[in-house]
């Protein structure tokens, strides 16, 4: 047997070894709770136990501290109120890329809460300035939502595609067009249901919408009309901000005073447990499946094939 030929094979045969090895992290892949901390990290654990697994990135120039998203490249990008708008963390890693959104870009100021649109755009919510829209390149584009005295702290695209924003000193949620902008309605009225200083929000697996309200619970309104139906959770919260309803279906709450996570039935609200504790005023939370990013694993998976695909010469 030619030494081509034997080169040959275990090319291939490393290469199936590889394949399996991805097809076996595919299966065992672990959706974890990202949070920020008021200490201008971001902090990972466990997302079934709520183990912490550490420090996923302690951010680049100009610290962090407030919304998170996954890019479309899959790569974090996280709001940095005090410096840039938003930075870029290698999305399996955690390692800082660059700054995507930079300070002062559009007149944006007091960066919140950020969210990926379906057409690829982030819309950074900012206490100034009302909801600014850039391209996945962090260009600016226009203020999308503005005006009328918003105080932009979160926002969430709704199953009806149109754009939700909590209103933190009128203590309401607004809704704007999904494609133009435009206002539509106050979808939840100013202080509907006791809400007071609204922070963080989510549409529910029941099509509901779940507020967080500094009067120390998460309220809930029909996803419709946006009529209070009740305080659906409040057990041991302190100044909640972020929510978010996990992979088991459960609703999960940064109790910021309380230096914890909590976790509610998805259900009936009732405490199931204090999920993750030791982080300082937690803000913002995300579950998410730290991976390769998209720009990376094809390139590195395609230098590799055309590395070790054998030629016709080799074949021989």
């Amino acid at each position: 047997m030619s030494s081509k030929l034997t080169r040959s094979i275990f090319l291939f045969t490393l290469i199936c070894l590889m394949s399996l090895g991805l097809a076996s992290s595919e299966a065992v892949a672990q959706v974890d709770l990202f949070v920020t901390p008021a200490s201008g990290d971001v902090q990972r654990y466990d997302g079934t136990t709520g183990a912490s697994l550490g420090v996923f990135t302690s951010g680049g120039p100009g610290g962090l501290g407030r919304g998170l998203v996954v890019g479309p490249d899959l790569n974090l990008v996280v709001a940095a109120p005090g410096g840039p708008g938003a930075q870029k963390f290698n999305g399996l890693s955690g390692v800082y890329i660059s700054t995507l959104i930079a300070s002062g870009a559009g007149g944006i100021t007091s960066a919140s809460g950020i969210d990926l649109g379906s057409d690829g755009n982030f819309y950074l919510c900012t206490r100034a300035n009302g909801v600014a829209r850039f391209d996945a390149t962090g260009a600016f584009i226009d203020y999308f939502a503005s005006g009328g005295g918003l105080d932009a702290a979160t926002s969430v695209f709704g199953p009806d595609g149109n754009l939700y924003v909590t209103s933190l000193i009128t203590d309401e949620v607004r809704r704007y067009n999904g494609a133009t902008g435009a206002f539509i309605d106050n979808f939840v009225s100013a202080g509907s249901g006791g809400l007071f200083r609204p922070s963080g929000l989510a549409f529910g697996p029941d099509g509901n919408l779940y507020v967080s309200s500094q009067a120390n619970d998460v309220k809930r309104y029909n996803g419709a009309t946006g009529a209070h139906i009740d305080n659906f959770a409040s057990t041991g919260l302190s100044n909640p901000n972020g929510i978010a309803f996990g992979p088991d279906g459960n609703l999960y709450v940064a109790s910021t005073g309380g230096n914890n996570v909590r976790r509610y039935n998805g259900a009936t609200g009732s405490l199931i447990d204090i999920f993750a504790t030791g982080v300082n005023n937690p803000v913002y939370l995300l579950f998410y499946e730290p991976q390769l990013p998209t720009n990376v694993e094809s390139s590195s998976w395609s230098g590799i094939k055309n590395e070790f695909t054998p030629t016709d010469e080799q074949e021989q």
